[in-house]
């Protein structure tokens, strides 16, 4: 029988768990969490399996290699810590690390949020980049091509204007994860890449997305949004009124399946949000507020037939009242 494969978010969590165990702040607390995790759900600990499966290559992690993951540094120290970090747990490991949706890779982004954080960036060419919780992202800026490359999570773009400049014709800009490119044609416009499926949705100008495995183009108005994977564009719909909504700390649902409200609801919190089976063809109606997220899951046991379950402030599930 095959064993089924690891999700990618699952083996983000197992390797920042590794770094965060063997760096100098673990305590009872943070092993008690882990062990909380791991037992959680059996994907958990499959990925851990392969993890512990590097042995005694794993006890020759330094701290300061911990560290430099931990503390969030940007650029070349934290990128310099993850190859370590690849190349102590040998061949295997570098190969496991070194997928498309490997976690390294966005833990060495030039900017990454965490999960609850938000975050703005100015680019030197003006445009301005909003990072919503739990994203990754890269910049490459070149002299004849301004690129964004979204590797995990979403953003919103605000394009600034690049005139021509002495017979020199201004740099295209695009937003590239590894379903393809958004290319902006004087835009503000939102990308949304999470579970191997990118989204973009406009809300000024327009977007042509191309798809990397080189099926036919899209362009998209204002006001549409298209979600496209790497063989090709899927339908063209309307612009969710709420979509941006994360940029003033809600959450707006209608008729959201609670799994997925749930999991939009984790970005915002630490720990494991799950959704029992039992309550999973649930939806959710209503507008909420990211900086409260106990406060939501209180306010969906009286507006839902549910009882959430706290086993710790780490580890909580939802399923349907007995």
């Amino acid at each position: 029988m095959t064993t089924p494969p690891i999700p990618s978010d699952v083996r983000a969590q197992a390797v920042d768990w590794l770094v965060e165990l063997q760096s100098e702040l673990a305590d009872d607390d943070l092993r008690r969490r882990w062990r909380l995790w791991h037992d959680a759900d059996p994907a958990h600990a499959q990925a851990w399996a392969r993890v512990e499966a590097f042995g005694d290559k794993l006890q020759s992690l330094q701290p300061d290699i911990a560290h430099a993951t931990l503390d969030g540094a940007r650029s070349e120290q934290r990128r310099t810590a993850l190859k370590t970090l690849a190349m102590l747990m040998g061949v295997g490991g570098a190969a496991w690390l070194a997928g498309e949706e490997a976690p390294w890779r966005e833990w060495s982004a030039d900017h990454r949020t965490r999960v609850g954080e938000r975050a703005v960036l100015m680019l030197d060419d003006g445009t301005r980049v909003r990072m919503n919780a739990d994203t990754a992202l890269n910049i490459r800026y070149t002299a004849s091509a301004r690129m964004l490359q979204l590797l995990r999570g979403e953003i919103l773009v605000t394009t600034a204007h690049e005139p021509a400049f002495e017979g020199v014709a201004a740099r295209p800009f695009s937003v590239d994860t590894a379903e393809g490119s958004a290319r902006a044609l004087g835009t503000h416009f939102q990308v949304r890449r999470l579970d191997g499926r990118s989204v973009v949705s406009v809300l000024a100008g327009a977007v042509e997305i191309r798809p990397a495995g080189g099926g036919a183009a899209v362009r998209l108005g204002a006001g549409r949004q298209a979600g496209f994977t790497s063989a090709g564009v899927g339908p063209v719909a309307a612009v969710d009124d709420a979509i941006a909504a994360w940029i003033d700390g809600m959450l707006v649902a209608q008729d959201m399946p609670l799994p997925e409200f749930l999991a939009a609801l984790n970005r915002y919190r630490p720990g494991h949000l799950r959704c029992a089976p039992s309550a999973a063809r649930l939806t959710v109606s209503g507008t909420y507020p990211l900086a409260d997220s106990d406060k939501v899951l209180d306010t969906l046991q009286t507006t839902l037939p549910v009882k959430v379950d706290r086993y710790t402030r780490y580890w909580v599930s939802v399923g349907l009242k007995k």
